[in-house]
């Protein structure tokens, strides 16, 4: 029997509406009407949920149902390419961080191009394809507490770095265009302060590792 089947079966053995069965297995009654028509199927949790909640053998469900073998074959390949490049970017995220600081404090007036650009773009990459465990945000005091050291480091050093420039502009005549320079360059720093704190803390709290990826 197909898997839409299935689930219209289960859901009338039930005697349930697709929004009733929706709600108890915190979906919405879309989710359950494209499950029957086989415009979608379930991730395997939710699988396992179905299987666990009504009491039904899971190659009950899966026989004859090549479909959405096939789909879990694909989610699996996806997951193992996300994992790569996320793996990828976070070794990426580091060396970037460490250009960046190299850019700062390096004597010899040599600096490396477009290292903000590359942050954020490498940034947006590992963020769309970590997954949904990665501890980021898991630990939030611990993370609070790492951003605050962070911070009180990077503060000082931008004031030991820039604090001659910002004095003399400061002392300087205050004329439309120094209240422009001023702000900008203001905006520049809190900006780059920002970049340098998210890619600490992927750098400290965003490497989630392999992990097995179920395969049929």
């Amino acid at each position: 029997m197909p898997f839409g089947a299935n689930i219209k079966q289960l859901r009338r053995q039930h005697s349930l509406t697709q929004a009733q069965l929706g709600q108890q297995l915190n979906v919405s009654r879309k989710t359950i009407s494209s499950w029957e028509n086989q415009r979608s199927y379930p991730d395997i949790p939710m699988l396992l949920k179905i299987s666990s909640d009504y009491d039904i053998d899971l190659n009950d469900l899966l026989r004859q149902n090549s479909d959405i073998v096939n789909n879990y074959q694909k989610q699996g390949e996806l997951m193992k390419r996300n994992q790569l490049i996320n793996q990828i970017s976070y070794g990426l995220n580091i060396c970037l961080l460490l250009l960046y600081y190299f850019n700062l404090v390096n004597s010899w007036h040599v600096r490396v191009p477009f290292i903000t650009l590359l942050l954020v773009v490498n940034m947006i990459v590992w963020n769309t394809t970590k997954s949904d465990v990665q501890p980021l945000t898991h630990n939030k005091k611990l993370v609070v507490i790492a951003s605050g050291l962070f911070l009180i480091f990077q503060c000082n050093l931008t004031l030991a770095l820039d604090g001659y420039d910002l004095s003399r502009i400061l002392a300087s005549s205050m004329t439309t265009y120094r209240m422009g320079e001023i702000l900008g360059n203001l905006l520049a720093v809190v900006t780059m302060i920002i970049l340098a704190l998210f890619s600490f803390l992927i750098m400290v709290f965003g490497y989630a590792g392999p992990k097995h990826v179920i395969s049929h």
